[in-house]
């Protein structure tokens, strides 16, 4: 995939986005669907333990919107990370149909407008 790549990339090296490439039911992917599990159980453990210290620890209002607002984050952060997981083959075929004929660039002047907003991103 052309589209995004660098975006692409920095998801597969946090554990959320496998390579397209890669044949099903070798050691690579299964290596790499443990890390994933691994990254999903620490991400999700983190939210636990910030509900835990929340209900728990927390005794004055600044401590308590300071752990609310990382919280925030964190659930957020486990909230976008399934979704990706989940609808990994439909973000598969957007990206495809974007890279198929009629929205592919077919002169110089469109790979340049293309390659300009990849630069952007």
């Amino acid at each position: 995939m052309v589209l995004l790549k660098e975006s692409f990339l920095s998801l597969h090296y946090f554990g959320i986005w496998p390579s397209v490439d890669w044949e099903p039911r070798t050691w690579k992917t299964i290596g790499y669907s443990v890390y994933t599990g691994y990254v999903i159980c620490s991400i999700c453990w983190f939210a636990i333990s910030g509900i835990a210290y929340l209900v728990f620890i927390t005794d004055d209002v600044e401590d308590f919107s300071d752990t609310c607002f990382m919280l925030l984050s964190v659930l957020a952060i486990c909230a976008k990370v399934t979704i990706t997981l989940f609808k990994r083959s439909e973000i598969i075929g957007v990206l495809r149909t974007l890279e198929s004929s009629p929205y592919k660039p077919v002169d110089n002047e469109t790979r340049m407008i293309q390659d300009k907003f990849n630069e952007r991103i």
